[in-house]
């Protein structure tokens, strides 16, 4: 159905979305959402800027870990706050970001202190 898709107004396009099961949508926005954090935030690139924003961020951070949570409890706010931070910067929303940074701490590539 997806691949069947030319809409050619904004109307058309709604039309369409209203006809879409909300499980097919999600994986398709998940679909965007990696792509567009691939395309639009070069490894390279992100990885200096994280590193960057891990230290402009390393108080709240102290804080965090001063309450003797476990990484993983604060993890996802330490992401939250670095995509929206350069969210502008990449031109990609702070969800595309979130999910990016996610995954690269997720594997190993970046770490979280």
């Amino acid at each position: 159905m997806i691949d069947s898709i030319r809409p050619s107004s904004i109307n058309e396009w709604e039309q369409f979305i209203d006809q879409v099961d909300p499980e097919t949508y999600s994986w398709v926005e998940y679909q965007a959402d990696a792509f567009a954090g691939l395309v639009m935030a070069p490894r390279k690139f992100l990885f200096a800027h994280y590193t960057e924003q891990i230290k402009e961020i390393e108080h709240k951070i102290k804080i965090v870990k001063s309450k003797d949570l476990l990484k993983d409890s604060y993890q996802e706010y330490i992401i939250e706050i670095i995509a929206s931070n350069l969210a502008e910067q990449y031109a990609v929303s702070r969800d595309v970001l979130n999910w990016r940074i996610a995954k690269e701490v997720r594997i190993g590539n970046l770490v979280m202190p």
